[in-house]
């Protein structure tokens, strides 16, 4: 029977159900939302940041599925509507005769918009990825920076150096005499201290919601980029909303001056296949007017650290923003966190080598809240 993609509508669900148990079976670590109505981000009226779900199906059965995120950026100095290409998964996972489906996939979602990004993927390995560089599609890793701020709990919990009996005991002891302590910092010491540091003044307060400083700066701001998510405060609100206690929200001053904004997360985790037990602290967004990087980046390392974060983590493109992270004591690691634009897309980003550094990606950009520490990845 011919395939048919499809919107995902109601009457779709049990089939969409279907769909997960059989690939959960066959040892898939992926599945599809399993309501028709997207929890976050859902299509409104008016709205320019939504979600569309679309399903593969044949005959009553669904075989596939993909998710377009659609939101406002500005490129090239003008505002265009972009839509990132999500969770493209298949029954070509694990049934060679569904093989094909991936590539109509991303055919289909293709023609419904051709200036499509994506952004995660979890390394060049992927066959997602491998599919993008065969289509033409421009990539590059988004580097991934960390700090360590609690040493004993960091080594104590690292999962992924905790792979063997003999370590976790070496390990052990290092926290427990205080010499993991004086290594991890010295360590990162060493990774950091040819970074010029700015002791300029600044002052930070948690706010409960963007407001219209938030728009200056976005107005301020956005000329420093090839290629930016629109950030205006009524595209924020939606993104980190007040509604949900996980988001903290950072306004940055110096003076008498709003210079920029960060979204952190500081979450307690509970056996973590890569964490553990360690508090995670993450700067998931950011913007400031130029120039004042650093000082948002300190502000949010200040946060996370007066809240007792184990270990702070983000991952950013532009290198300014990457300049400030290693000013604020981070250092960079090898990152899955890959940023790939179509055709349409990269011809405006063009040399992309040249561009891509100019381009601001955040984690704030990618999949949301639901997976910003959920992954199983060690490098997120």
């Amino acid at each position: 029977m011919a395939t048919v993609i499809r919107p995902y509508t109601e009457d779709w669900v049990p089939a969409v159900k279907a769909f997960n148990r059989r690939l959960l079976q066959a040892g898939a670590a992926l599945s599809f939302p399993d309501s028709h109505v997207p929890k976050w981000l859902p299509k409104v009226n008016g709205c320019q940041l939504y979600h569309e779900y679309y399903l593969a199906t044949e005959d009553d059965a669904v075989r596939g599925a993909y998710i377009l995120k659609y939101q406002p950026f500005l490129v090239g100095g003008q505002v265009v509507s972009l839509a990132q290409f999500r969770l493209p998964i298949s029954e070509g996972q694990i049934d060679k005769q569904f093989a094909s489906l991936g590539a109509q996939l991303y055919l289909d979602a293709l023609r419904k918009h051709p200036h499509l990004f994506t952004i995660g993927i979890g390394g060049y390995h992927e066959t997602f990825a491998k599919l993008l560089i065969s289509a033409g599609w421009s990539t590059c890793a988004v580097p991934f920076y960390f700090r360590v701020l609690r040493p004993a709990r960091f080594l104590r919990n690292i999962v992924y150096l905790r792979t063997s009996l003999p370590r976790r005991l070496a390990l052990d002891a290092m926290a427990a005499s205080g010499l993991g302590t004086l290594a991890v910092h010295a360590y990162q010491y060493l990774r950091t201290r040819t970074q010029p540091k700015d002791t300029s003044q600044f002052a930070y307060s948690e706010v409960p919601a963007f407001a219209a400083w938030a728009d200056d700066v976005w107005q301020v701001a956005q000329g420093g980029y090839s290629l930016i998510a629109v950030r205006n405060a009524e595209i924020l609100n939606l993104l980190y909303p007040a509604s949900d206690p996980r988001w903290t929200r950072l306004k940055v001053t110096a003076g008498d001056r709003v210079v920029g904004w960060a979204v952190l997360l500081n979450i307690p985790m509970q056996g973590h296949n890569y964490f553990g037990n360690m508090r995670v602290g993450s700067l998931v967004d950011c913007l400031a007017v130029g120039g004042m990087e650093s000082k948002v980046t300190r502000a949010a390392m200040d946060y996370l650290k007066r809240h007792d974060s184990d270990i702070v983590v983000t991952n950013q493109s532009h290198m300014q923003w990457c300049s400030a992270l290693e000013a604020a004591g981070l250092y960079q690691g090898p990152s899955n966190f890959i940023f790939a634009a179509s055709k349409k897309v990269s011809a405006v980003l063009q040399p992309f080598e040249e561009q891509k550094d100019r381009v601001h990606m955040t984690r704030g950009d990618g999949s949301g809240p639901e997976n910003l520490l959920a992954a199983s990845h060690p490098i997120w």
